[in-house]
């Protein structure tokens, strides 16, 4: 059986961790961290902390671990992680010229297609058109939603009978 894990906090880590714990713009893994030293710290077994937060002891001793070796830093995620993005800034910014400047209309396979020609970027037409959505409205309707449309057309037909 392995020996218990235990931390030692001072007065002052212990309460910037329960500081961590309070803030809501810190991601929950790190606030969850933070609780799990804290619990730590108070006399709770690594197996009792797992119960509670309904984790593996595995993750408990890791994040008492990462405390151990690193401090504050273990509490956060590594950078570099997860899936890279295909595009660039760059690439999209292209798009977005390309909608407010060509004379034509694209539609999501077009602009994809566009985008692969002239950048060498493959972005599925579902990807490219959720990219442009979340960055805001471009291109010739910009500006106008739709019900803002609707009220002046009513207007310019009222006007012309």
């Amino acid at each position: 059986m392995p020996a218990p894990l235990k931390v030692h906090l001072s007065e002052v880590e212990d309460r910037e961790l329960l500081e961590f714990q309070k803030i809501p713009e810190i991601p929950p893994r790190v606030r969850e961290r933070a609780e799990i030293i804290r619990l730590n710290h108070y006399g709770w077994s690594v197996a009792a902390i797992a119960k509670y937060k309904n984790k593996s002891p595995h993750s408990v001793r890791n994040s008492l671990h990462r405390w151990s070796d690193q401090g504050f830093e273990g509490l956060w995620e590594k950078s570099g992680r997860g899936r890279k993005p295909k595009w660039k800034e760059e690439d999209i910014r292209h798009i977005e010229n390309c909608l407010e400047n060509d004379e034509r209309t694209y539609n999501a396979a077009q602009l994809a297609k566009k985008l692969l020609l002239e950048t060498g970027v493959n972005l599925s037409s579902d990807r490219l058109r959720k990219l442009l959505k979340k960055r805001g409205g471009v291109g010739k309707g910009q500006g106008i939603n739709n019900q803002t449309w609707i009220i002046q057309s009513k207007k310019k037909l009222k006007k012309q009978i």
